[in-house]
This record gives C-alpha cells, sequence and structure tokens, in this order.
C-alpha cells in the first residue's frame, strides 16, 4: 500500500518474499489533519485483515493506529507538515509506530512519563481502571484515555523516544494478545456496569 500525493492510497502488487522476510510493511506519511485519522484507520484495518487475517488484530491495531495520530496532532507541533504512521511485522510482534515534529521537550516528556506510568501497573487493566478513576476525579474529563487505551485494549506494550526535532511513540502488539484481551475486555467491561449501577 502506498500513499500518494494527493492522500489517497494505491495498492500495487509485490513480488513474493522469501519466508523469513517480513509480512507487513506500511508507511503512510500524511497531513496532520483530523479528518483523516478515520481513513488511516480504515487503511491499517484492510491492511492487517489482508495479511493476517484475524479480526481481533485488526480491531486491535486500527484503534491503536487512530489514538496514536490522535496523540501526534495533539502534541506534535502545530505547523508541522506531515505525521507518518508506520506498521510493519518483527519477530512475534506487531509495531505500530507515529512521528512527528516535536511540539516542545515538555510534550515529550509528559509521554515518556505516562508511558512509565502505564508500565508502572502489573497489568494494563490495572491500569485502564486507574486512568477511568483519574477521569471521573475530574469531573468527566476526556483527556489522559488515549494510551491506555492502547495498551489496555490494544494488548499492547509502548515504548516513546524523541530526538531533538521529532518524537516518535509506538505500540508493540505480540501475536496472540488479541483474543485474550478481548475476553479480559468484556470482564472488565461487566464489572464496570456493576461498579456504575451501584
Amino acid at each position: 500500500v502506498f500513499a500518494k500525493p494527493d492522500g489517497l492510497l494505491e495498492l500495487r502488487p509485490v513480488p513474493l518474499r522469501l519466508p523469513m522476510e517480513k509480512a507487513l510493511q506500511l508507511e503512510l506519511r500524511i497531513p496532520p489533519q483530523w479528518a483523516r485519522i478515520d481513513r488511516v484507520r480504515q487503511a491499517v484495518s484492510l491492511c492487517i485483515a489482508a495479511v493476517f487475517a484475524d479480526t481481533d488484530l485488526e480491531d486491535a491495531l486500527a484503534m491503536t493506529s487512530a489514538e496514536l495520530l490522535e496523540n501526534a496532532m495533539k502534541y506534535g507541533k502545530s505547523d508541522s507538515d506531515r505525521v507518518t504512521l508506520t506498521v510493519f511485522d518483527h519477530a512475534d510482534e506487531v509495531v505500530v509506530s507515529v512521528s512527528t515534529a516535536l511540539g516542545g521537550e515538555g510534550d515529550a516528556e509528559a509521554l515518556r512519563r505516562r508511558i512509565a506510568w502505564i508500565s508502572g501497573f502489573e497489568s494494563a487493566s490495572d491500569a485502564y481502571m486507574a486512568a477511568l478513576a483519574e477521569v471521573s476525579e475530574r469531573d468527566g474529563g476526556q483527556g489522559g484515555l488515549g494510551l491506555v487505551r492502547i495498551a489496555y485494549e490494544g494488548g499492547c506494550r509502548l515504548s516513546c523516544d524523541g530526538t531533538g526535532t521529532e518524537l516518535t511513540v509506538r505500540a508493540h502488539h505480540r501475536f496472540g494478545n488479541s483474543r485474550a484481551l478481548a475476553t479480559a475486555s468484556g470482564a472488565l467491561d461487566r464489572k464496570s456496569t456493576r461498579l456504575n449501577s451501584s
């Protein structure tokens, strides 16, 4: 899949791969416009479906891509001309990576702290419940759930690095995490419903 300058996607045939080569390598360079996030989400979904034929993985990584793009647009440099999204498989995982021009060192540090906070929990579901509690304490505020959704609903381990001018956030999804997460998500939703009805 190749992104054309007009923002449309073009499918091109590729030669057969040797067994050890990557099955998936998708790179999109898009203008940082909110209206494009849903199209990119659909493109990632279609690519994952075509390569892996796994609807759980498809849903997890499409959501992950959209959340990472939203973060890049919120925290990246406001006059940036593009955001780069890359999706590829490596060994036993699929990696979704989003890079953007750095809006400020404070933004990069805030993302690093949030990722470290999420990683400090025993499980992604514990981090998700703690993030929901934070949101409810802020009188229903919306912020702060994107990265924890990626960890919990997307089944991903997060990493972040930045140079002086660019910030990259990566979500690493190990094969096999999707179905277990779908089961855990249903259990957590039932628990949240019981808590809210009390």
